[in-house]
């Protein structure tokens, strides 16, 4: 065997086991995960390294402690809806277990794109099943509000959906190179979030592409752009052909929000809740819960204490990452994310995703694995 032969049988492998621990991660319940995610660990344990930490490596470990302390402190305030013994060992030890993964995948010339990868298939596998499923079921194709899970009794929010979509957009906008592979993607990820009803997804990426094009694209990418987005607008108003509430949806409702007038509540009450506390009013939201706002709610379940430490690494983070345009722009778009959905109660994997590719972006820059966007 050459060792050529060797080496691409070798990176097989090891796709291998990225696309199944990750997809694993966002289909499977925590007790059908696990036995599969430590079979792709113990498969792939021969590989381990010890990996030298740089400063961005750094703060994303910072970044998971005070994630981690988040929940610790402020357990007691959690909301849930359902029984919760649990909830707290289950998270640390899954979460845990991915962020370690994803160390390990830095360790090597190839390995942070293949996880890179593993991850949007993970993700753009999970919610196109989700769709499929629902829509043969509800025999429709605009599926705003509660989607049916096709691996488990259970159903998923359409805005947890969406903002998975907006995650794996942000990673092939800025992050993957150019090639027709590359409009394939977008062509799906662009109807799985409008399919989705995800204002969210609109406001997010749409000025994120156009403002890819504007400021960081070439003349030779205006016209693949307009052939897509010509077909892409075809098809919105085929859907809406034999869809009319589609349009209407985002029409009628347009940006209001109960969100809004929760932020407007936490900015007028935060000096009552300095060690935590801070509850969600009832006459303010439908969701009783969470103010859907990472920093927000880190301020409702620790006060100060995981409050500021988050503020002062997110800073570091946008700081020392400044200079890498291409994953200084992915991390505002998935930040962004993070702001509008509840990410301690049921979010928590976002979060996990985001570190993980704080992660393995900068690596697979480092590594000129894939060209970056430049200024």
């Amino acid at each position: 065997m050459s060792n050529t032969t060797y080496k691409l049988k070798k990176i097989n492998f090891q796709k291998l086991i990225c696309f199944t621990f990750f997809s694993s991660y966002y289909f499977f319940p925590f007790r059908t995960w696990l036995p599969i995610a430590l079979t792709c660990l113990f498969a792939y344990s021969p590989n381990f390294k010890r990996n030298k930490l740089n400063q961005v490596d750094k703060i994303a470990v910072l970044l998971f402690v005070i994630f981690c302390a988040t929940f610790v402190i402020g357990y007691d305030n959690l909301i849930f809806f359902m029984p919760t013994k649990y909830y707290l060992p289950v998270v640390l030890l899954q979460s845990g277990i991915v962020f370690f993964f994803s160390l390990q995948m830095c360790a090597g010339k190839d390995k942070p794109f293949l996880a890179l990868q593993g991850i949007c298939v993970g993700i753009l596998s999970h919610v196109v099943l989700c769709i499929l499923f629902t829509a043969m079921i509800a025999n429709k194709l605009f599926l705003y509000g509660d989607l049916q899970n096709p691996f488990f009794d259970g159903f998923l929010r359409s805005s947890l959906l969406s903002n998975y979509i907006i995650i794996i957009f942000c990673i092939v906008l800025c992050l993957f190179k150019k090639s027709f592979k590359k409009y394939f993607e977008f062509l799906v990820i662009f109807l799985c979030g409008i399919g989705l009803g995800a204002r969210t997804f609109l406001l997010i990426c749409l000025p994120a592409t156009v403002s890819k094009v504007i400021f960081f694209g070439r003349k030779k990418i205006f016209m693949p752009l307009l052939i897509f987005l010509s077909f892409l607008v075809g098809i919105l108003f085929a859907i809406n052909n034999y869809h009319p509430e589609f349009f209407d949806f985002y029409i009628k409702k347009g940006i209001d929000s109960e969100r809004w007038e929760l932020l407007k509540y936490a900015n007028n009450n935060w000096y009552r809740f300095v060690f935590g506390g801070m509850q969600v009013p009832y006459n303010l939201s439908s969701e009783v819960g969470s103010f859907h706002n990472l920093f927000v709610d880190s301020y409702r379940l620790g006060g100060v204490i995981t409050f500021l430490p988050l503020v002062i690494t997110f800073l570091f983070l946008l700081f020392y990452t400044w200079n890498q345009k291409a994953l200084f722009f992915c991390i505002i778009g998935i930040t962004a994310v993070m702001l509008q959905d509840s990410i301690f109660e049921g979010g928590h994997k976002q979060f996990i995703t985001f570190l993980c590719i704080i992660i393995l972006g900068q690596k697979n820059r480092l590594y000129s694995k894939i060209p970056q966007i430049h200024s």
